[in-house]
């Protein structure tokens, strides 16, 4: 089984027998943060099973499930199966705070979404929800708020939950999970998962807000300039 590895633009497949680490000095270079240890962790394959080994001296690294509640804690010094197909590895040094997506088996579970099968409207409401994440460099910044983005947008919350609405939609045909809500489960997280999916599959970058100017606001609705025609 393979498993593969995104921060920001980096993105690594790793297939059995290989390992890597991830730190300041590491195979994937996180940071130039003097806080960040050296190696953070270590993936590594045994006997077909991937594991995480936690390789710093003074704090866990959190493993979440991307697609439900599911997490589990790395003492440091320790180390876990890796369980989750799509997950991410968080933690935090001094104020930055860190997440390194990884996912098992086979990456996509249907056709890849490109940039130019979204609309201009679409593309901007992606932009505004990533902004933070994207700016910090992985680090967990917060979403805004559907109201901020929103504002940001200028349009009014009823488009904008339509637009989110359908977005989801729309990813969650091509088979990205934690989308939609269930009976048992509901997509009160759908935000995050959007973004986290879409900043690892490079659907939207840094290099996109360099070239996103906002647009006048209007009261018609209208949504920041996008550089990708519908």
């Amino acid at each position: 089984m393979q498993l593969f590895v995104d921060f920001l633009d980096q993105r690594i497949d790793l297939a059995q027998a290989e390992s890597l680490t991830f730190g300041r000095e590491a195979d994937l270079v996180l940071d130039t943060n003097p806080r960040l240890p050296p190696v953070v962790g270590r993936f590594v394959s045994r006997c077909g099973q991937w594991w995480l080994r936690n390789e710093r001296r003074d704090d866990e690294l959190l493993v979440k499930d991307l697609c439900s509640p599911s997490r589990c804690s790395i003492a440091p010094g320790a180390e876990a199966p890796l369980w989750f197909p799509s997950a991410a590895v968080a933690f935090a040094c001094g104020p930055a705070r860190y997440e390194v997506s990884l996912a098992l088996g086979v990456p996509h579970r249907g056709p890849r979404v490109s940039t130019r099968r979204l609309n201009a409207e679409q593309r901007a409401l992606l932009l505004v929800l990533a902004e933070n994440r994207l700016r910090s460099r992985g680090r967990d910044a917060s979403l805004p708020s559907n109201a901020q983005a929103a504002a940001l947008l200028g349009w009014s919350i009823t488009k904008l939950n339509r637009k989110l609405d359908h977005l989801c939609i729309k990813f969650a045909k091509l088979g990205v999970e934690g989308l939609r809500g269930s009976p048992t489960r509901l997509a009160s997280d759908r935000r995050r998962r959007l973004v986290d999916h879409c900043i690892a599959e490079g659907i939207v970058s840094v290099a996109d807000l360099a070239v996103t100017a906002p647009a006048p606001r209007s009261t018609h609705g209208s949504a920041r300039s996008a550089t990708v025609s519908a």
